[in-house]
């Protein structure tokens, strides 16, 4: 017996995780050994020549699977190996005739074989529950087997391979319904414009269900377009307008004029329905373009060196699909920094409305400005402008003046205090002076000697003529 080699270096990390517990949980090594009657996964390797298969998950569980409904799971078969391999399925238990593997390329066709090359191949394993079922609990086996090869020598390799256990629990019957409600598309389209038709379905079952449509465009009973397609898949009990394209390169060919448009639906067997519409294509730049931009807003709080999140609002008033883009110039500090513009272009249909993200650079802090329009295709709208700040707020310059005020004011409040306390204080008492000699002695007497009046007009020595003559 030879060691497995695994190529772990070519998985990627879950399904290396997934291949070790199969080969710890379910490996049984062997040689010769026929796979059906193994109960778990097994693989041998032949000796002399390397081989190993490895198969993840290590079990299938379908829940509530209805009657009648068609389910898959992805799988996944490793060839260890250095060479391609072949490798063989078949499947046993109750639930084992209801499992086929295929290719998601070709998801309706059974392999009874496939060819891996080394490291991992991704397949399905799509199960159909037959619609007479009871409700109950059903298993089965996924059996992948290497048969020995016989060499031209004469020499056989060993044969090996796995087994994955399948469980199905069958809980209720399939019912498939729904309905094209409604179909509709825009009166008048330009040449070289898509014309869009939406269609509105309603999944009235309770499985999901992919709706394909078919459309049909004529012109005066002349085919011009069609085509099937699917566009969506519908969960149980939805509501969906679907969108089908008859592309613009396809129209910018075609003649002026009325066309008639044919819209049908079905899922598998069932017919959702169809309508029927009319249109008609008119000369290019006929029709009205233009718009609103509703506003601007900032979704986050950047820093300098990230990114400031933008984001303008926008509501086309035009008559046909317009592309629609922000277009502005970006200011820091009042200085020109660059030129902005939306990274894509969003498609409004007339009348809708919506939103573009703009992601805009901020190297340093500052008071930011950005000023803009929406272009609808070509067409422009008002000016809108946002402005907003990254980094702290510079203080303004009133602060020092009123700063400044305010420690005059403090100061003028200690002095006043200060003069206050110093009138409130009562006076120091002066010290005794009765040991002190006068400072400035008497220097006459006490007395003071007042001569007689005297009249003012008279002289001394002189009697007064009246009292002479008297």
């Amino acid at each position: 017996m030879t060691r497995t080699n695994l190529k772990l270096d070519a998985l990627s990390l879950a399904k290396r995780a997934r291949l070790v517990m199969s080969a710890l949980m379910l490996t049984v090594v062997g040689a010769g050994t026929s796979l059906l009657g193994v109960g778990g996964a097994s693989a041998t390797t032949p000796s002399g020549g390397g081989g190993s298969l490895g198969l993840f998950p290590t079990k299938v569980s379908y829940s509530q699977a209805l009657r009648g409904g068609s389910y898959t799971e992805t799988i996944g078969l490793i060839n260890g190996g250095s060479t391609p391999k072949t490798f063989y399925f078949a499947s046993d238990g109750r639930a084992g005739a209801w499992l086929s593997v295929v290719r998601s390329s070709a998801p309706t066709k059974a392999l009874r074989s496939v060819l891996a090359d080394p490291g991992d191949t991704d397949l399905l394993l799509r199960l159909r529950v037959p619609a007479t079922l009871s409700n109950g609990t059903y298993q089965g086996r996924l059996v992948v087997e290497a048969p020995p090869v016989k060499a031209a020598n004469g020499t056989s390799s060993v044969g090996f391979g796995a087994v994955v256990p399948v469980t199905v629990h069958v809980t209720g019957t399939q019912i498939l319904a729904g309905r094209l409600l409604d179909a509709y598309t825009y009166p008048k389209v330009e040449v070289g414009s898509p014309v869009t038709v939406f269609a509105r379905v309603h999944d009235a079952g309770n499985v999901a269900i992919t709706p394909v449509f078919h459309l049909l465009i004529t012109k005066a009973k002349a085919v011009v377009f069609n085509r099937t397609t699917s566009a969506g898949t519908l969960q149980p009990s939805g509501l969906r307008v679907l969108q089908l394209d008859w592309p613009g390169n396809d129209t910018e060919t075609q003649t002026l004029g009325v066309y008639h448009a044919e819209l049908s639906a079905s899922f598998r067997s069932v017919n959702l329905g169809s309508k029927s519409m009319s249109f008609r294509l008119v000369p290019y730049g006929s029709l009205h373009r233009g718009g609103k931009l509703l506003g601007l807003k900032l979704l986050n709080h950047p820093s300098a060196g990230y990114s400031a999140e933008l984001q303008a609002s926008v509501r086309s008033s035009g008559l046909l699909p317009q592309e629609t883009t922000f277009v502005g110039q970006l200011y820091r500090n009042g200085a020109l920094v660059q030129g902005v513009k939306s990274l894509a272009p969003v498609l409004l249909q007339p009348s809708q409305s919506g939103v573009i993200n703009i992601p805009v650079p901020v190297a340093k802090d500052g008071l930011y400005r950005i000023t803009g329009v929406a272009t609808f295709d070509g067409a422009q709208s008002k000016t809108e402008t946002l402005t907003f700040r990254v980094g702290p707020a510079p203080l303004p310059l009133l602060y020092p003046f009123a700063g400044g005020a305010a420690v005059l004011v403090l100061f003028g409040l200690l002095v006043l205090f200060a003069l206050r306390r110093r009138r409130r204080r009562p006076p120091a008492a002066l010290p005794p002076t009765r040991h002190l000699p006068p400072r400035y002695p008497a220097t006459h007497p006490r007395t003071l000697h007042v001569p007689p009046r005297t009249p003012a007009a008279s002289v001394p020595g002189r009697q007064h003529t009246r009292q002479r003559r008297g």
